[in-house]
């Protein structure tokens, strides 16, 4: 028995996951029938493209999709591990994480610009069909782009985090939060 080639439920999950970041990102927004459809046109149209583009190599396409799936995630990964293990010691304020206008926020200007500084330490390392980077050739083209990645992303953390704090406002106490009484 052959293997399914196509399963309705990916393509469904792809528009759900779709709807669940617009409707997260921009307070406000109703999702409607019409947005359903469109999301579901443009998933289908970029899931067909990407099929197409892919169908003659499909083994190189998919091995350098994970690759850049790696070197996305890495830095990622390296500033979720260095808060909660070091930062943080494993110290959240869970239903603060929920809260958009809390002490986390809606962005992380430490964590976003530290991500930034991972994606790009990998650049010169990196081996892909779609672009291999400066020191890979001297490296007999071994990809340590992610383990550098990893490394930059840990210490550019640690060290901004010293500098600059780790990005969470402070929140007003009730007592600040109340109005003064005025004087007489």
């Amino acid at each position: 028995m052959a293997a399914e080639s196509h399963h309705p439920k990916r393509g469904r999950r792809a528009v759900m996951n779709a709807l669940t970041t617009m409707q997260s990102s921009f307070r406000g927004l109703v999702i409607t029938s019409r947005t359903r459809v469109w999301t579901t046109i443009v998933c289908g149209s970029v899931a067909t493209l990407i099929a197409v583009l892919g169908q003659g190599d499909f083994m190189t396409m998919f091995e350098s999709f994970l690759t850049l799936l790696l070197y996305v995630l890495i830095p990622w990964s390296a500033i979720n591990l260095t808060d909660y293990f070091v930062v943080r010691k494993g110290e959240y304020d869970i239903s603060a994480l929920f809260d958009r206008d809390g002490k986390y926020g809606r962005w992380n200007p430490v964590g976003l610009s530290t991500y930034a500084i991972g994606l790009l330490a990998q650049v010169p390392f990196m081996v892909t069909p779609l672009f291999t980077g400066p020191l890979a050739e001297p490296l007999q083209f071994i990809d340590i782009a992610w383990l550098v990645g990893f490394a930059v992303t840990v210490v550019a953390y640690l060290i901004i985090v010293r500098l600059f704090g780790d990005g969470t406002r402070a929140t007003p106490t009730r007592a600040a939060s109340q109005p003064r009484p005025a004087s007489a």
